[in-house]
């Protein structure tokens, strides 16, 4: 609630009533909230931050309206144990991306780094000398489709950890991270 608090530009409210107060005089609006599910803890109690911000959410406004993202994972551990006394009145499911729309994703995010990307390091450097073009496509096609597989479709997934395996290559022929 604090964190709401700050978006809509007070961090002297105090308590749920004073972000209330704030929120339901804001004009008809759209609050956003992501990763749901980091809101929950493996414990016993471990619902009761999720379980604030759900009778926060249902003592807001009607022009107040919400959507928030949360795994299917949690979303359906949250079935089992709320039921249908939990905060969602639509849910819709994203389904997963395919190979080619993580793959172009992918491709969309590394062209703002204006880097050339090279796969070839995956290899010895030997073998990367004698690849010839259509087999270096290959290693990289093979590459997204790992990538692709792991993140189970998920284009957040799939960005965390492209991200975590670009290099930037160094004068000296070291490797930093992006």
């Amino acid at each position: 609630l604090a964190e709401i608090a700050k978006r809509v530009g007070s961090t002297r409210l105090q308590s749920e009533q004073d972000i209330t107060n704030v929120i339901n005089k804001l004009p008809a609006s759209l609050i956003c909230i992501d990763n749901l599910h980091h809101l929950m803890k493996p414990l016993i109690g471990g619902l009761r931050e999720l379980d604030k911000l759900s009778e926060f959410m249902r003592n807001s406004a009607d022009h107040i309206n919400w959507v928030s993202s949360i795994d299917s994972a949690s979303y359906r551990y949250l079935e089992r144990v709320r039921g249908d006394r939990f905060m969602f009145d639509d849910v819709r499911h994203l389904p997963s991306w395919n190979e080619k729309q993580v793959k172009h994703l992918v491709e969309q995010r590394t062209s703002l780094l204006k880097s050339k990307v090279s796969f070839e390091d995956i290899l010895y450097n030997e073998e990367a000398q004698n690849l010839r073009r259509y087999e270096r496509l290959h290693l990289e096609n093979n590459f997204y489709r790992l990538l692709w597989d792991y993140a189970d479709g998920n284009p957040t997934v799939a960005l965390h950890y492209w991200q975590r395996s670009i290099f930037r290559k160094t004068k000296n022929g070291s490797a930093s991270r992006y």
